[in-house]
């Protein structure tokens, strides 16, 4: 097979210097204090049971705590995921079924989350392992608001089906987010709930009474000035945690994202040139192209029960600046994705989760690579024909994974 280059190839430079910049563009972390020292400096101030400040606040502050302590723990720790299963893609007349790896590393979950993704889907032909679609995706996402978040992101993908040898986008963009309801839990879950709501923001309130009187009294058994500042801090992360946990099961939420990236391709066109009753594969690099886009995403995810999710989101992006159309057609491109997952019982000895999941994924281009007429010409002088000149629309991918969390 032969290779016919249009133009210079992308950098392969290009994703490192992406990535250094979309480092740059992260917004700083604003840290607060740790959940831990707070609760410890707290419970040590607490009163005991012979002291006339004592009531049943204490004992209800002390589990309260100690709930939010677990729950900050699962929230903050550090998800390792791989997965691996079997899917069936379809491309215009193309159709083929393979194996298809991930690995996937999250940290945090509210008011900050970092998250990567690396994928594959390799399939073997002619006694060789060959990749058709990788995604290697790293995101930065921070809550100002639980229904308000802003994330930074760089991409790379590939996809021969649409003829894409590789693409970067790197961006960010702010979210809307509604999250409704509670999924349906055991009656042990919801008295836990309730003592970490409920219960703690009423034994908060007794903490701070219990301040202001044992200052007003002035005995010298309480530094209330000192510990304000730490009951302030701690109602921050307090709330940050509540969130944390309301995001995470929340039978219902909704969002829409708005963002901008910048976008760079290569891509490269398989056909065939025919020439006197001899065909003969060929690959044609095509011009390395750079443009900005404009992204609108809404998503929903449904949680019927804490065990069953299902999600899905739409990428509907769009030209900013430059030739907007070619040929008539409106330079955008959309990618969609649906998906059902079930969480098995497992051990936590060695895993955090196993998972069956089952993925649908539409990759549309509206205005595919196409070959240069320039190139369709001098093939066509030369007594040659050329098939196809432009690259396929629409890919379809079907996934069923296991993936196992630790």
């Amino acid at each position: 097979m032969n290779t016919r280059r249009a133009s210079k190839r992308m950098p392969r430079s290009a994703f490192i210097i992406l990535a250094a910049l979309a480092a740059l563009a992260l917004p700083p972390s604003v840290r607060a204090e740790d959940f831990f020292s707070l609760a410890d400096a707290l419970s040590q101030a607490l009163p005991g049971k012979d002291s006339k400040y004592y009531g049943d606040w204490v004992e209800r502050f002390r589990l309260a705590n100690r709930l939010l302590g677990d729950r900050k723990k699962d929230l903050n720790q550090l998800d390792l995921s791989l997965a691996a299963g079997f899917s069936g893609d379809r491309a215009g007349e193309q159709s083929l079924y393979k194996l298809n790896v991930e690995a996937a590393v999250n940290k945090g979950v509210y008011p900050r989350t970092v998250r990567f993704r690396a994928g594959t889907s390799v399939q073997h032909k002619n006694n060789v392992a060959q990749d058709n679609v990788t995604t290697l995706v790293m995101n930065f996402d921070y809550y100002f608001a639980p229904w308000f978040e802003t994330y930074a992101f760089i991409e790379r993908f590939s996809d021969t089906y649409l003829s894409i040898k590789e693409r970067y986008e790197v961006g960010g963009g702010i979210k809307l987010e509604l999250n409704l309801l509670d999924t349906p839990v055991g009656e042990r879950t919801r008295q836990d709930r309730e003592a970490m709501a409920a219960d703690g923001a009423s034994s908060l309130r007794e903490f701070a009474a219990f301040l202001d009187r044992a200052e007003q009294e002035g005995d010298g058994q309480v530094d209330a000035r000192g510990l304000r500042p730490l009951l302030a801090a701690y109602r921050i992360e307090r709330r940050n945690i509540l969130a944390g946990l309301r995001q995470k099961e929340s039978m219902l939420s909704l969002g829409l994202a708005l963002s901008f990236f910048s976008e760079m391709e290569q891509a490269e066109i398989n056909a065939t040139v025919l020439s006197q009753g001899v065909s003969e594969s060929a690959r044609f690099a095509l011009n390395a192209e750079q443009r900005f886009r404009v992204v609108v995403r809404p998503n929903v995810t449904f949680r019927p029960l804490d065990t069953l999710s299902f999600k899905g989101h739409i990428y509907l992006k769009y030209p900013l600046g430059g030739p907007l159309r070619s040929e008539g057609r409106l330079d955008y491109r959309t990618d969609s994705l649906l998906s059902a997952e079930l969480k098995l019982p497992t051990d936590p000895e060695w895993g955090k989760r196993v998972s069956l999941i089952l993925e649908y994924q539409r990759h549309y281009e509206n205005l595919p690579p196409r070959i240069p007429q320039s190139t369709i010409d001098a093939t066509l002088a030369a007594g040659q024909t050329l098939s196809p000149v432009e690259a396929e629309r629409t890919h379809d991918l079907y996934v069923f994974k296991v993936s196992v969390t630790f």
